[in-house]
């Protein structure tokens, strides 16, 4: 799951505070929190879920979840300008920098 955001002047701090979840679900395996070089202001926020779409699609249907969800949205939604870009991507290939490139 990744976003793409725009922040507030001053807001990074009070923003990754915000952004983290209360209770990480146990599909949830790592988290980044990634600030521009070029622009402080502009930060991606990277989670890896462990699983199937259908255990994705599970937790979502979790009313549990989703309404701590959307609490944890509300917090972090006054301390951006804008959502640039923001989805749900299936990992398709994993590299490590020790390994040979593929075709090596």
């Amino acid at each position: 799951m990744l976003t793409v955001r725009r922040l507030k002047p001053g807001m990074d701090d009070a923003f990754r505070k915000a952004w983290t979840p209360r209770h990480w679900p146990d599909r949830f395996v790592r988290g980044y929190h990634l600030r521009s070089e070029d622009d402080p202001s502009q930060v991606i926020t990277l989670g890896f879920f462990a699983g199937t779409q259908e255990d994705l699609d599970a937790m979502r249907d979790d009313p549990a979840w989703m309404a701590g969800e959307e609490r944890r949205l509300r917090r972090i939604a006054p301390l951006e300008d804008e959502v640039l870009l923001s989805g749900v991507w299936e990992v398709v290939d994993e590299f490590a920098g020790a390994e040979p490139h593929p075709g090596q």
